[in-house]
């Protein structure tokens, strides 16, 4: 929606994105880390490697380079 609306300057758009990619990779990491943290987990003898809490920070961190480096490609005047 927001590639969409095209207002008059770019960077409203890229900042709109760019903070919503953050902000995804951030709730979803704090949620991995709850649950790898979680007493249930130990108490089933599960043990749980930090993977779910890094995967959404290096995904997060991968679509605002990508975001960063496409602009002319995605906001086309």
């Amino acid at each position: 929606m927001i590639l969409f609306a095209r207002p008059s300057d770019k960077s409203v758009n890229f900042r709109a994105l760019f903070t919503y990619f953050v902000v995804q990779a951030a709730i979803a990491a704090f949620l991995s880390w709850r649950t790898v943290s979680a007493k249930v987990a130990a108490d089933e003898g599960v043990i749980y490697t930090a993977e779910p809490i890094v995967a959404p920070l290096v995904f997060g961190a991968g679509y605002c380079f990508l975001l960063y480096r496409m602009q002319d490609i995605l906001y086309l005047s």
